[in-house]
């Protein structure tokens, strides 16, 4: 259920139907800014493939109603594409409006005590809107590093520390500074912009398994090495705990905003359907998808609870609610398959960590009853780091030039107007090599990537050319290598990728510069050095 009619300009030949559609377009941009500004919510989900709801695939063996309503209620946007298909980088990339391979992160994602990946003087979404007015939460899944106080290193700043561990340490990623849980975090959310934070500090199965509330752990925290990767966890909390106290906080949240005369900002990161796989009893057996169909049923259920609090509220006609994902999904969609015939990234190639369309294109939709007209459809290739430029155009503030510089606002889509993004859209998978979209074609900087053994979609013979295009608007499900054939499109999306790596940017405006290697080394991605 991939195809749709792309919404596209029309010629206007007539100079009265061309005044009389300026004239009405003023008078909507007039209604537009007397209207009080919308509380803003951006539901991610973690690992959610775009086969695994029933509304983008009819033959997904998970029933995901609430994802459907949604879906019928607002704009689908069928072409959105995550900036990385992991985690961090995604992540990154949304809360600042800058591809996250412009950060000191150029591959991989951050372990579990990694200082934060956004520094000071870096502006985030939460930035953006709480100085024009809004309230700031984060209820959910962080997973972009924190800045934790050291037992016995006194005043020492905390990057320092981690990355004499780091460099100690054989499993570098999960290195152990010797955080002290008890003292309060110095970098997160909450000096990122966030009035009001309620986190997990990454991925449900890395350390520490605990709940962090305005940068102070809940509870004690303690070593129980089979809890998580790490082995810290406050033993009062089950893994199965996450997806209901994080909803009842977000029931809380909007219930208290609701009394206030400002709007507000609620960017609410899921743990879920990421591993480990702990649906809660009532939604075992939901699906014909095992454990993780089930854990996707439980995400369906979350949904309908945020509805139901701003519906419940009185808030619900004047929210924009945008749904995403951070990235395809998981490799054990291999197992779903054998097991359930389920494709967790539908007709799409590939999945989480690579470039291929199953790795970074995923479900998206936006729902604003006051604006948007239900069953809207787009197939414009976007990303999510236009999501930042969006909201600044919501609420009407000009950007500055040195923030955001990857975002391209597609508020016209939201009012059912043309739009095209001009700039290509730019991908990277987990080893921080480059793909670039721009029309119907998608370039990668670098040979195919290998699937699992199984794995859906995979063609029966793997192209070892150097570089990879494919057409989209005929081949889908990228099994057809058109380099070669197409040499002049080749070096054409080479070479303006390679603009946009050099110029610091992708969006009009000055030359700035990327930032070095976040672990200190010579940054190298594909070919490219600068």
């Amino acid at each position: 259920m991939i195809e749709s009619t792309k919404i596209r300009t029309c010629k206007i030949k007539n100079s009265r139907l061309f005044i009389g559609l300026l004239a009405l377009l003023c008078i909507n941009a007039k209604a537009f800014s007397a209207s009080p500004q919308p509380n803003i919510i951006f539901v991610y989900f973690d690992d959610l493939g775009y086969g695994d709801l029933s509304c983008l695939n009819k033959e997904s063996k998970i029933s995901t109603p609430n994802f459907d309503k949604f879906a019928e209620e607002g704009l689908t946007l069928l072409d959105a594409h995550t900036p990385s298909a992991v985690c961090t980088p995604s992540r990154y990339g949304v809360l600042t409006g800058r591809y996250p391979w412009r950060s000191g992160l150029k591959s991989g994602v951050l372990g579990s005590f990694s200082p934060s990946l956004i520094r000071p003087g870096r502006r985030t979404i939460a930035n953006l809107l709480g100085q024009n007015g809004y309230n700031t939460a984060i209820i959910g899944k962080w997973h972009l590093g924190l800045d934790w106080q050291v037992k016995d290193q006194g005043e020492a700043e905390y990057k320092e520390v981690y990355m004499k561990a780091y460099k100690e340490n054989k499993n570098q990623k999960y290195a152990d500074p010797g955080v002290d849980f008890k003292q309060k975090i110095v970098l997160g959310p909450n000096e990122l912009g966030f009035d009001y934070s309620y986190i997990c500090s990454a991925s449900w199965d890395m350390s520490p398994i605990a709940f962090i509330e305005d940068g102070r752990v809940e509870g004690e925290v303690v070593t129980k090495k089979k809890h998580s990767k790490t082995g810290y966890a406050n033993p009062q909390v089950k893994l199965e705990d996450a997806l209901p106290v994080f909803a009842d906080k977000v029931d809380s949240y909007i219930k208290k905003m609701a009394k206030e005369d400002k709007p507000f900002f609620l960017y609410y990161p899921s743990t879920a359907p990421h591993t480990p796989h702990v649906p809660n009893q009532k939604f075992i057996g939901k699906s014909d998808a095992g454990l993780y169909g089930d854990f996707v049923t439980e995400c369906d259920w979350v949904l309908e609870r945020l509805m139901s609090s701003l519906k419940e509220s009185g808030i619900d006609e004047n929210t924009l609610v945008i749904v995403s994902s951070d990235n395809g999904p998981e490799n054990d969609m291999v197992i779903n398959y054998a097991k359930y015939k389920h494709k967790g990234a539908g007709i799409l190639r590939g999945r989480k960590r690579n470039n291929f369309e199953g790795g970074n294109r995923i479900p998206t939709f936006l729902r604003w009853p006051a604006k948007i007209e239900p069953s809207s459809v787009s197939s414009e290739p976007l990303s999510l780091v236009d999501i930042y430029a969006t909201c600044a155009d919501v609420i009407d503030v000009q950007l500055s030039e040195r923030e955001a510089e990857d975002s391209h606002s597609f508020l016209p889509l939201l009012f059912g107007q043309p739009y095209t993004r001009e700039a290509g859209v730019v991908m990277v998978n987990s080893g921080g090599r480059f793909a670039m979209r721009k029309g119907d074609w998608v370039y990668m900087h670098h040979k195919a990537e290998n699937s699992p053994e199984g794995a859906p979609n995979e063609p029966k013979e793997r192209d070892n050319s150097p570089v990879q295009l494919y057409n989209l608007s005929t081949d889908i499900e990228q099994k057809f290598n058109k380099a070669s054939q197409y040499p002049g499109k080749t070096k054409e999306l080479e070479e303006t990728l390679g603009s946009y790596i050099k110029n610091g940017r992708s969006n009009p405006g000055i030359e700035v510069k990327n930032d070095p290697t976040y672990y200190g080394k010579k940054w190298k991605q594909a070919e490219w050095v600068y």
